[in-house]
């Protein structure tokens, strides 16, 4: 199951801290509301969200904790 474990404020920053866990070999994925590209003006109104593994929630975090996405 996959869990939430940071939200951005664009898809850009999402997309920078879901590389950082993937070259840390922690799989995840993004989900935002924004249609599946249709709206892509949802991102400024809802955050971006980046998914983990229940499992590698706790890695994840302190990899992330490290850099400095905001």
């Amino acid at each position: 199951m996959m869990v939430l474990v940071k939200e951005f404020a664009n898809r850009q920053l999402a997309e920078m801290a879901k590389s950082v866990l993937e070259s840390q070999g922690v799989h995840s994925s993004i989900q935002m509301a924004d249609a599946g590209g249709a709206m892509p003006f949802m991102e400024f109104v809802s955050p971006v969200a980046l998914m983990v593994s229940e499992e590698n929630y706790h890695r994840a975090l302190q990899i992330l904790d490290s850099f400095d996405f905001d």
